[in-house]
């Protein structure tokens, strides 16, 4: 991975030659990219999608030839007509994918000059011949580094073409590849890991799904300005800032440990918890509301989590869940997949409103269901018989509100509606 960064790959030729000089390696580097596609199809997991796709980036990108990168005098070893041909194909998988970067190589490839087509006394082949030199010095001295030779002064390829002689030693030499090794996991934290954490929030239904909640619960004109609140269930923090807008001060929180890092990388400023709603927790404080969408029907043991966040809930607890059709007391446990979206410990449920209603009158005094229901497909208001099109994956999610105090607010009802309206 750190040979596709540009300009730097000649720094890591003395770790890769000291560490690994047999073909078994160069067969492996070539194989992980398809490993990885192949590892993505097969699980259907984000996190391989996302590091196939920036490795390939990375890949192409170091194929411009542009700046010396590191292959981009593989150009240089076609005829005209293999790069006609090379072109050719970046055409076709331009076409296929719309990826800019595949044009931009096509542009480009084929104005690479190839060498047999040079004099052999231009200056061009001259330079070719100085690079080639400085290559092989670079070699040799490397070599010698590996052995335990100190190495004085040691040119690198640029330094055989224009400069002096560089002062070093294998000791300046390790250091600084051990902070170009900090900034590439550095780069692979921030481009590669960040962005597949991320991935399985970022599309237009999970953006829309959002939108729509938060502006149903904008709309009930309940209590919510300038109160202590406790997020559970995060994310990576896309509803936080509903509550930071009303100026209140929040404790959000996760059960997974990469969503839990992403909170903080967005929210500095906010204490930020790791904490699973199927195990028994710590916390002590009380907070004026415990914010919950999203998060019961990822549990294996809604009932516990249920009388957790009722302990934690001084005033309002605010709950939004996916649940089933029907009147019995039940709690429907299924399976889910390992994703960040999904459930930490592998197993959801899909209650009832009838189980939700009688475990939050469990813990709460006054407990209430909106007669509104947010915009969206997954919010049914008529509860009297599943939608048309209904299969073993749909999901259906009714909103709660559990209180300490009586609310008096005509948008809420002490019952289950069978009938609800969009609001």
């Amino acid at each position: 991975m750190p040979c596709a960064f540009p300009g730097i790959s000649w720094l890591w030729s003395v770790q890769a030659r000291a560490a690994v000089r047999n073909h078994a390696s160069n067969d492996a580097d070539r194989l992980s990219p398809l490993v990885r596609v192949l590892v993505c199809f097969a699980t259907g997991s984000a996190l391989w999608g996302a590091l196939a796709k920036s490795g390939a980036y990375l890949n192409l990108f170091n194929l411009l030839p542009l700046m010396g990168l590191d292959r981009a005098r593989g150009f240089h070893a076609l005829a005209k007509r293999d790069r006609i041909y090379v072109t050719g194909a970046f055409v076709l998988a331009w076409l296929l994918t719309h990826e800019g970067l595949l044009i931009l190589l096509a542009l480009v490839a084929p104005r690479v000059r190839d060498r047999r087509d040079r004099t052999t006394g231009s200056p061009h082949a001259v330079r070719d011949a100085r690079v080639d030199r400085g290559a092989d010095l670079a070699d040799a001295h490397t070599d010698r580094a590996r052995l335990g030779i100190r190495v004085k002064g040691l040119r690198s390829p640029q330094s055989a073409v224009e400069g002096p002689l560089i002062r070093t030693d294998v000791r300046s030499l390790s250091d600084l590849q051990g902070k170009v090794t900090r900034l590439i996991q550095r780069a692979q934290r921030r481009y590669i890991y960040a962005p597949s954490v991320l991935a399985p929030f970022a599309n237009e239904h999970y953006n829309r799904h959002n939108q729509r909640r938060l502006e149903h619960l904008g709309s009930l004109g309940l209590p919510l300005h300038d109160r202590d609140v406790l997020e559970v269930g995060a994310g990576i923090g896309d509803h936080t800032t509903f509550f930071l807008d009303r100026g209140c001060k929040v404790v959000t929180s996760d059960a997974m440990p990469q969503n839990v890092r992403e909170l903080r990388s967005r929210y500095p400023q906010l204490e930020v918890l790791q904490l699973d709603l199927d195990a028994e927790l710590d916390l002590k404080t009380r907070f004026d509301i415990v914010y919950s969408y999203g998060l019961l029907y990822h549990l294996g043991e809604p009932a516990r989590a249920l009388a957790t966040m009722a302990r934690l809930t001084g005033s309002m607890l605010l709950l939004e869940t996916c649940v089933s059709f029907g009147d019995s007391l039940a709690t429907n446990l299924v399976v889910e997949d390992r994703n960040p979206t999904q459930a930490y410990n592998g197993t959801g449920c899909r209650p009832t409103r009838p189980w939700v209603m009688n475990e939050l009158k469990k813990h709460f005094e006054h407990v209430y269901m909106p007669v509104t229901q947010p915009n969206h497909s997954e919010f049914p208001i008529d509860w009297s018989t599943p939608p048309p099109g209904t299969h073993a994956k749909s999901l259906f999610r009714s909103v709660f509100i559990a209180s300490r105090n009586p609310l008096d607010n005509p948008l809420l009802v002490e019952g289950i509606p069978a009938l609800q309206r969009r609001g």
